[in-house]
């Protein structure tokens, strides 16, 4: 909406209802034009008769749809007045929540002018992130599936649907929104966590395309503060194995090739006295090893590291062993080197070194 406002104020305008003898609303709707004969759709199911101009910006194709909808004007009857002025809003903001249940990508702008009294009104509201840029065709394309009825924000997402459909477990996607104690800790992340799937059970699938700091971080505290919740995530390890075992079996599968990239994880207690000598013993690029220990009475996710010959160097940070853990317990081994070292930590990345296994949890096995 920005490129809009600044390079077409023609569409931004009063002109055309300063022009007309009675009160009128102008609603500016921006989506891609792919999207057209779906929005369209939308506004014909309102009653909505949009006027469409075209542009295309940085190769993207886009559409500029403006709706004029009249309403009563000033004639010393307020609440009838106010009243139309209400239902018109209310028309002009039909569209809003359809577009969200779609997952459409879009912007949408108000303008409002009353000539009986000279009144006028007018803001550009940012309804939905809308960058003019490619869409990814990978894991994170978004949008609405016709035969689960649901907008996804990932194709990831969408073949877990399938799946739980073929498995029959009732599911709702993005249904609940779970509040995040953030107070103490100096984190850039919102504290709220909205699960991707909530099973009847309560149990949550988590789906994740790719593991970046604020992901990492915020899963760490889902689990910290709903210890109960049982929380299946799937991420790229994961998938591969549930995609390589039902693609050719589940209808409407969408077919895409995860990648399996070396991840960063980071070994913290390195200070500690009796482990300094070890710490101090290893080299970038050396192998350093991890054992899960569930048993450990400070976190139940904890994954010890140690050298060579199986002196204790460190753990994982909590973070990376919130997601490293369960795979583990799951049967995927990997492959840990030090990429560098830091005054209290030590960079690693870590390599799946099973691929070819076929590892599923008990509920799609």
């Amino acid at each position: 909406m920005d490129y809009i406002t600044e390079n077409h104020p023609e569409y931004i305008s009063y002109v055309d209802i300063i022009l007309s003898k009675t009160p009128i609303q102008k609603y500016i709707y921006v989506y891609y034009k792919e999207d057209m004969e779906v929005v369209n759709n939308i506004f014909s199911d309102y009653n909505l008769t949009p006027t469409n101009y075209f542009e295309e910006i940085n190769g993207k194709k886009i559409v500029i749809s403006i709706i004029l909808i009249q309403y009563l004007a000033n004639d010393n009857q307020s609440k009838l007045r106010n009243d139309s002025y209400n239902k018109s809003r209310e028309k002009g903001y039909l569209p809003l929540n359809v577009l969200k249940k779609r997952m459409i990508k879009y912007a949408m702008a108000w303008l409002d002018y009353d000539m009986s009294d000279n009144r006028h009104l007018g803001y550009l509201m940012k309804v939905s992130c809308m960058s003019i840029v490619p869409i990814d065709e990978g894991w994170s394309k978004e949008g609405y599936r016709e035969d689960l009825e649901c907008a996804f924000r990932s194709s990831w997402e969408a073949n877990i649907a399938r799946l739980l459909n073929y498995k029959n477990i009732n599911w709702n996607y993005e249904t609940e929104t779970m509040s995040l104690d953030l107070s103490k800790e100096k984190v850039n992340i919102t504290p709220t966590y909205i699960p991707d799937f909530i099973l009847d059970d309560n149990s949550i699938i988590e789906v994740k395309g790719f593991w970046d700091i604020r992901s990492k971080a915020k899963m760490k505290f889902v689990k910290e503060q709903y210890p109960d919740k049982k929380i299946l995530v799937i991420d790229s390890d994961l998938y591969t194995c549930i995609q390589k075992k039902y693609k050719s079996v589940i209808e409407n599968w969408e077919d895409d090739k995860p990648t399996s990239t070396d991840d960063i994880i980071q070994v913290v207690g390195i200070t500690i006295p009796n482990r300094k000598p070890f710490v101090s013993a290893l080299i970038v690029d050396e192998e350093i090893y991890l054992i899960r220990d569930e048993n450990n009475e400070y976190d139940s996710n904890a994954i010890m590291v140690t050298n060579k010959n199986g002196n204790q160097v460190g753990f994982i940070a909590k973070d990376c062993a919130s997601i490293f853990a369960p795979k583990m317990d799951l049967g995927f081994k990997y492959k840990v080197t030090i990429k560098s070292f830091e005054p209290k930590v030590i960079q690693c990345k870590v390599k799946l070194l099973n691929h070819e296994d076929l590892i599923l949890p008990d509920i799609f096995k």
